[in-house]
């Protein structure tokens, strides 16, 4: 499924993450959003990074140090 997202170029980053996060986005990496709800199964391996499979796709995406801790509790309250 492809979604197709309009933002406001004029928005500062902050407005541009809040409005993500009210549809189910959030980012995961300096340049990296990914949508919640399609999220199979985080891997973290022994040396800290984590990495995300989705359902349905073979895509991978990596997830910074930085924002895993908001994957995980997001990922927690969706059940």
């Amino acid at each position: 499924m492809k979604v197709r997202i309009e933002i406001d170029p004029d928005l500062v980053e902050e407005e541009v993450v809040i409005r993500c996060s009210e549809i189910n986005f959030l980012r995961v990496a300096k340049s990296t959003i990914l949508n919640v709800h399609h999220v199979r199964s985080i891997l973290k391996n022994i040396t800290g990074a984590s990495e995300v499979e989705f359902d349905n796709s073979p895509k991978r995406v990596y997830v910074s140090r930085s924002y895993y801790k908001a994957l995980k509790d997001r990922l927690e309250h969706r059940r």
